[in-house]
């Protein structure tokens, strides 16, 4: 299936929806006690956000980089922290593909999104 920009909206969406079923109030008072500052999340083991970055990947790992930098921009952009995890897992799964210009597309991440 190719994905689209809508379709990338779609897929953001179904992520978000499987951090949510997994978030847990407890969960983000521990996953906080890491932080100097206050950092969004979800309160979802690593492992499972690792479960969650594989279930999707499977289903985006033959898209364009281009595609996969575009869901890597939604999900960055929301500044929660298990939604940076799985960006940075998407980005680095195309890393044979990378560009030199590219890396002014993750420093403008790190300037953007990137806080903690």
């Amino acid at each position: 299936m190719k994905i689209t920009n809508m379709n990338s909206h779609l897929l953001v969406r179904g992520i978000r929806d499987d951090l949510n079923k997994l978030g847990s109030t407890k969960g983000k008072k521990s996953f906080q006690r890491f932080f100097k500052d206050k950092v969004k999340c979800y309160g979802i083991k690593s492992a499972d956000t690792g479960n969650i970055s594989k279930k999707y990947w499977q289903l985006v790992s033959d898209q364009s980089k281009d595609i996969i930098f575009d869901i890597c921009e939604i999900l960055f952009s929301s500044d929660y922290s298990e939604e940076a995890f799985i960006a940075s897992s998407f980005s680095y799964n195309k890393k044979s593909e990378y560009k030199p210009e590219d890396f002014k597309i993750f420093e403008n991440w790190i300037e953007k999104y990137i806080n903690n």
